[in-house]
């Protein structure tokens, strides 16, 4: 049976240390070789598994980035679709599609706060977590909403965007 490196490394320990005096010094000397030899296989082992590893972490890091570009992609893809889609509404100057399966509708964009310089947003729209302060756009959203002015940031309309529902 093929004892493990943490079980090697304690016998040696042991022998090292003298727990089995009792035993002569050939008995260790041939108990000696026996662990040492262990020891250079299991640490072969080891090594090796260790590469296989890393070879598999390299193998997953190359797969991820052409996940991440094919990714990409089909994005793109998507969102060339969606504005066919948008335009197909447009020239019917329609805000809608139904058909046998999906509704498909135009929806209006929503506003989300642009904040153009960061050093004029008045202090009490800035959060201060470590480590470093962060704007509250949310917060700002709702001043500028509310027709406050917020020096540095204003309204701005985002992507019209469509939505796909399954009747």
């Amino acid at each position: 049976m093929e004892q493990s490196l943490f079980v090697i490394e304690q016998e040696l320990r042991n022998l090292f240390e003298g727990f089995n005096e009792e035993q002569s010094d050939d008995v260790r000397a041939m108990r000696l070789a026996i662990l040492s030899d262990a020891l250079t296989q299991k640490t072969d082992q080891v090594a090796a598994y260790r590469e296989s590893l890393s070879a598999f972490v390299d193998y997953l890091n190359k797969k991820t980035c052409e996940l991440e570009g094919r990714i990409e992609q089909y994005e793109e893809k998507i969102e060339r679709f969606d504005e066919y889609v948008l335009n197909c509404l447009s020239i019917q100057d329609k805000k809608e599609f139904t058909g046998n399966l999906y509704k498909i509708t135009k929806r209006k964009p929503s506003q989300s706060v642009e904040v153009f310089d960061e050093t004029k947003i008045p202090i009490e729209f800035i959060k201060m977590p470590e480590p470093k302060p962060m704007v509250m756009k949310a917060e700002i959203a709702k001043a500028l909403k509310q027709g406050e002015l917020v020096e540095g940031a204003r309204l701005v309309d985002g992507k019209v965007s469509v939505l796909y529902k399954i009747k």
